[in-house]
Protein backbone atom coordinates (compact mmCIF):
# COMPACT_ATOMS: atom_id res chain seq x y z
CA UNK A 1 0.00 0.00 0.00
CA UNK A 2 1.59 3.61 -1.23
CA UNK A 3 0.53 6.72 -0.28
CA UNK A 4 0.83 10.49 -0.88
CA UNK A 5 -0.86 11.55 2.72
CA UNK A 6 -1.02 10.41 5.38
CA UNK A 7 -3.99 8.56 6.49
CA UNK A 8 -4.27 9.88 9.91
CA UNK A 9 -3.71 13.76 9.61
CA UNK A 10 -3.48 14.02 5.67
CA UNK A 11 -0.38 15.89 5.63
CA UNK A 12 2.43 14.77 2.56
CA UNK A 13 4.16 11.90 3.12
CA UNK A 14 7.53 12.21 1.73
CA UNK A 15 9.65 9.28 0.30
CA UNK A 16 12.94 7.91 1.43
CA UNK A 17 15.29 5.35 0.10
CA UNK A 18 15.03 3.82 3.63
CA UNK A 19 10.99 3.79 4.12
CA UNK A 20 9.52 0.99 6.14
CA UNK A 21 5.69 0.39 6.21
CA UNK A 22 4.51 2.54 8.97
CA UNK A 23 6.68 5.48 6.38
CA UNK A 24 4.34 4.45 3.17
CA UNK A 25 0.92 5.47 5.06
CA UNK A 26 1.75 7.60 8.13
CA UNK A 27 4.03 10.89 8.49
CA UNK A 28 6.58 10.86 11.05
CA UNK A 29 4.68 12.81 13.64
CA UNK A 30 1.44 10.51 13.47
CA UNK A 31 3.80 7.41 13.57
CA UNK A 32 4.79 8.35 17.16
CA UNK A 33 1.08 8.22 17.88
CA UNK A 34 -0.10 4.77 16.58
CA UNK A 35 1.88 0.89 17.66
CA UNK A 36 3.98 -0.33 15.22
CA UNK A 37 2.04 -3.43 15.46
CA UNK A 38 -1.02 -1.71 14.46
CA UNK A 39 0.86 -0.09 11.47
CA UNK A 40 2.10 -3.19 10.17
CA UNK A 41 -1.59 -4.83 10.39
CA UNK A 42 -2.50 -2.15 7.53
CA UNK A 43 0.00 -3.51 5.32
CA UNK A 44 0.80 -7.01 6.06
CA UNK A 45 -2.41 -9.05 7.30
CA UNK A 46 -1.77 -11.63 10.03
CA UNK A 47 -2.42 -12.51 13.76
CA UNK A 48 -3.24 -9.56 15.35
CA UNK A 49 -5.06 -8.78 18.71
CA UNK A 50 -5.17 -5.54 20.58
CA UNK A 51 -6.97 -3.92 23.88
CA UNK A 52 -9.51 -1.07 24.25
CA UNK A 53 -9.34 1.34 27.34
CA UNK A 54 -12.55 -0.36 28.47
CA UNK A 55 -10.39 -3.61 28.81
CA UNK A 56 -11.87 -5.61 25.86
CA UNK A 57 -8.87 -7.65 23.73
CA UNK A 58 -10.15 -7.96 19.98
CA UNK A 59 -8.13 -10.60 17.60
CA UNK A 60 -8.06 -9.48 14.39
CA UNK A 61 -6.33 -9.75 10.94
CA UNK A 62 -5.79 -6.73 9.08
CA UNK A 63 -6.78 -2.61 9.73
CA UNK A 64 -7.34 0.16 7.50
CA UNK A 65 -6.80 3.84 9.47
CA UNK A 66 -8.69 7.05 8.20
CA UNK A 67 -8.36 10.01 10.14
CA UNK A 68 -8.85 9.61 14.53
CA UNK A 69 -10.63 5.90 13.19
CA UNK A 70 -9.41 2.36 12.60
CA UNK A 71 -11.32 -0.20 10.85
CA UNK A 72 -10.09 -3.79 11.69
CA UNK A 73 -11.42 -6.90 10.32
CA UNK A 74 -11.13 -10.84 11.43
CA UNK A 75 -9.92 -13.67 8.81
CA UNK A 76 -11.63 -13.95 5.83
CA UNK A 77 -14.25 -16.24 4.85
CA UNK A 78 -13.81 -16.68 1.18
CA UNK A 79 -16.69 -14.47 0.23
CA UNK A 80 -15.05 -11.04 0.37
CA UNK A 81 -16.48 -10.84 4.33
CA UNK A 82 -14.09 -11.01 7.49
CA UNK A 83 -16.51 -11.79 10.36
CA UNK A 84 -16.01 -12.06 14.21
CA UNK A 85 -17.06 -14.30 16.40
CA UNK A 86 -20.94 -14.01 17.17
CA UNK A 87 -20.34 -15.15 20.45
CA UNK A 88 -17.76 -13.39 21.35
CA UNK A 89 -19.23 -9.78 20.10
CA UNK A 90 -23.10 -10.33 19.91
CA UNK A 91 -22.80 -9.75 16.13
CA UNK A 92 -20.17 -11.18 12.89
CA UNK A 93 -19.35 -7.62 12.16
CA UNK A 94 -18.55 -8.67 8.27
CA UNK A 95 -16.96 -5.90 7.26
CA UNK A 96 -15.45 -4.90 10.17
CA UNK A 97 -15.83 -2.42 13.30
CA UNK A 98 -14.79 0.90 13.05
CA UNK A 99 -12.43 1.51 16.74
CA UNK A 100 -11.56 5.02 17.87
CA UNK A 101 -7.32 5.22 17.75
CA UNK A 102 -7.37 7.06 21.08
CA UNK A 103 -9.58 3.93 22.56
CA UNK A 104 -6.77 1.82 21.83
CA UNK A 105 -4.41 0.98 24.71
CA UNK A 106 -2.44 -1.64 23.28
CA UNK A 107 -1.34 -3.84 20.02
CA UNK A 108 0.38 -6.90 19.85
CA UNK A 109 1.58 -8.68 16.40
CA UNK A 110 1.40 -12.66 16.48
CA UNK A 111 0.43 -12.55 19.94
CA UNK A 112 0.33 -16.72 19.84
CA UNK A 113 3.46 -16.95 18.01
CA UNK A 114 3.87 -17.05 14.64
Amino acid sequence: MENDKCVICGADLIPADDQTFSDSIVCQACSRRVSPSLLEACVDPFSYVLGLADGTAIEFHEAEINGDWVTINGMSDGHGDSPFHKKVFGHYFPRGPDVRLDAICWCADAPDGS
